[in-house]
């Protein structure tokens, strides 16, 4: 069972109110639904796999092999040492670090959809999603999002293919000159040429 965080239950509303808050975005884009802690509290009561999760973390009575656990909370046995409650709400944290709301899946695509009002891109979206909320494969959810929007790919910026640089021929020799390492079987060979052309 993973230690609860020391710090005071003011501290850990703090977290959960800021997690929350970091999930919404507010925005004026018709998709985009404000969550706010009530929202996220009715969503996890009625999830049966938050609750038997939460259940779980609560009582820390994982067992001791991933395949003893049922499969529903299998995904979450590789993080279960990461797993803390607080308030009624299971969260997530890396080395005492910032605390994460794990989203239930009811809300996955609705915080994603908000993480990505903004259409920033997606290492933004990624930064943002690292500082406030958690859930398995939240990542490759992430960048299924960005795939899909099409007002991104419209307009962002792109760089127009480099040109390519026509050098002239070399007039004289060691004008111009080029060398490359390499290695095979444990030798290591230098390859040197010059740009004359006879």
């Amino acid at each position: 069972m993973r230690a609860p965080h020391e710090a005071s239950d003011m501290d850990l509303e703090d977290d959960i109110q800021v997690a929350v808050a970091c999930a919404t975005v507010a925005t004026l884009e018709p998709d985009i639904i404000m969550l706010d802690e009530d929202c996220v509290r009715s969503t996890t009561s009625n999830d049966p796999v938050y609750q038997l999760l939460l259940a779980r973390v609560a009582a820390g009575d994982w067992p001791q092999q991933k395949s003893q656990e049922i499969s529903c909370l299998r995904p979450f046995f590789g993080v279960r040492d990461r797993l803390a409650i607080n308030q009624d709400l299971v969260t997530y944290s890396v080395d005492q670090g910032c605390i994460h709301l794990v989203i239930p899946e009811d809300l996955r695509r609705q915080v994603a959809a908000n993480l990505y009002a903004g259409h920033q891109g997606l290492d933004s979206m990624l930064r943002r999603a690292r500082q406030s909320v958690y859930w398995l494969g939240i990542e490759g959810d992430l960048q299924h999002r960005r795939a899909q929007c099409t007002s991104c790919d419209e307009h962002a910026p792109s760089l127009p293919p480099e040109e390519m640089i026509h050098t002239p021929p070399a007039e004289h020799p060691f004008q111009q000159v080029v060398a490359d390492m390499f290695q095979i079987e444990g030798n290591v060979y230098v390859i040197y040429a010059d740009g004359i052309t006879s």
